[in-house]
């Protein structure tokens, strides 16, 4: 049920596509400004995130002739290159990464102001979408999700559960409004703050020798392996969980879940030597085959709300 943790390396970058930087920058004291081009932003902006004509060109379906000559049209309007070749591979310059680093933020306040625009004639009361990671259980939920009273004019809420890798790409196409996790997002420009904790619980399996026990010490557990759910050089909460063990006075043997996008509970199902932090309630899960147990030292776990930063109906979540 689990496999080793590993370090992942980055993919090659693409070095099939020659690019040639554009002529000599003109002089910002004669320049003026150029009005950016929102459709030659957004091909760039897949070329800057992948580091490559040929995936960015995938990726919105164009063929990788116009995403080059689409990156040599805006070098041109800046009047500075954004990408140079480096032995073989392409990287940004340093105006190409500020470029990149303002290019989200300017596409999804335009996508927003879209959807702002084609929601002005509808009179129906809003929907607020709320998304949460598998780490997140419903109980926590109705505790950090004010939800709305009956009546012909309230506003709906939708909680909906998506993988922890879809989090940005859901607040950015305005499939939610709101995400909630246990990661401090580093996705994309978006707002993320904390707004609560739960107490930490560990889940064993019904076979597990600590299974019939009500409560349970961090360090009785340090001869077992801790599933974690994601490896922790991806992800803060990882990082999170391994600290609380050190905090316990021991360094945690870790494994990769092999039940990704899942409640952390199903993870060490007939595993009789692993346990996983979680918050689901204390008791019986899973048709008694798994038993979640109280920590004797209370440890929290911080949840997050992330959005973009240009919508409004979110900003309330802060207060």
């Amino acid at each position: 049920m689990s496999v080793r943790v590993t370090e992942s390396r980055p993919a090659a970058a693409d070095q099939s596509q020659e690019h040639t930087p554009p002529p000599s920058p003109r002089s910002s004291s004669t320049a003026s400004p150029a009005l950016l081009d929102l459709h030659r932003i957004r091909q760039f902006a897949a070329v800057a995130e992948h580091l490559s004509f040929t995936t960015a060109a995938r990726e919105l379906h164009l063929c990788q002739q116009t995403v080059s000559g689409t990156v040599k049209s805006l070098e041109r309007d800046v009047g500075l290159p954004l990408f140079e070749r480096v032995g073989g591979r392409i990287q940004l310059t340093p105006s190409g990464t500020a470029l990149r680093d303002g290019a989200l933020s300017l596409l999804d306040a335009a996508a927003v102001l879209a959807r702002t625009v084609r929601a002005v004639h509808d009179s129906d009361p809003s929907t607020v979408t709320v998304a949460y990671t598998p780490d997140i259980v419903v109980d926590e939920l109705l505790d950090l999700v004010p939800l709305p009273h009956s009546g012909p004019r309230t506003a709906s809420v939708v909680l909906r559960q998506i993988p922890i890798s879809d989090l940005g790409a859901e607040l950015r196409s305005g499939r939610a409004d709101v995400a909630l996790s246990r990661n401090r997002t580093s996705t994309g420009p978006l707002e993320c703050v904390t707004i609560g904790t739960t107490p930490l619980r560990i889940a064993v399996s019904a076979t597990h020798r600590l299974a019939k026990a009500d409560t349970v010490a961090l360090r009785d557990l340090r001869d077992d392996t801790l599933l974690l759910p994601h490896p922790p050089s991806r992800e803060t909460y990882s990082h999170y969980l391994m600290s609380a063990c050190r905090q316990s006075g021991f360094e945690p043997t870790a494994e990769i879940s092999q039940l990704q996008d899942l409640a952390p509970t199903l993870s060490i199902i007939s595993t009789d030597h692993h346990y996983a932090f979680v918050t689901a309630a204390a008791g019986h899960h899973h048709n008694r085959r798994v038993r979640v147990l109280d920590l004797t030292a209370r440890t929290y776990a911080p949840v997050y709300a992330s959005w973009l930063p240009h919508t409004t109906v979110t900003r309330s979540q802060r207060k």
